[in-house]
């Protein structure tokens, strides 16, 4: 009830009492940003892409090559995964790693996908 009582009080407040009262709480509890910021930080953090191969193109061999390079796997685990289309190259990875991958695949001629 005592809750309720507070969260009605707070509710007819104007923006700038809200702004005030938000950075008494922050200042009192040493917490920064209490609404908002820390879920979008997490948000953009959590947020990883896999690459995925599709099509190969013309050279296979360099395919493989660039798999091998890539993965650091052997030859054989690069050939496996380019037989087997479509198939993950990487995966948890930020966005802008997978695009530059991508487009040393895309110089060779193959199709990815970003998922």
């Amino acid at each position: 009830m005592k809750i309720k009582k507070i969260f009605n009080s707070i509710c007819k407040l104007n923006i700038i009492d809200l702004f005030k009262l938000l950075k008494m709480i922050e200042k009192k509890f040493n917490i920064n940003h209490c609404f908002g910021s820390n879920i979008e930080k997490q948000d953009k953090v959590a947020k990883t892409y896999s690459l995925n191969l599709t099509s190969l193109g013309q050279s296979k061999i360099m395919v493989i090559k660039l798999i091998k390079e890539i993965t650091n796997l052997s030859l054989i685990e690069s050939k496996k995964i380019s037989d087997s289309l479509p198939s993950c190259i990487i995966k948890d990875v930020e966005k802008k790693k997978a695009i530059n991958i991508k487009k040393k695949f895309d110089e060779i001629g193959c199709e990815t996908k970003i998922e």
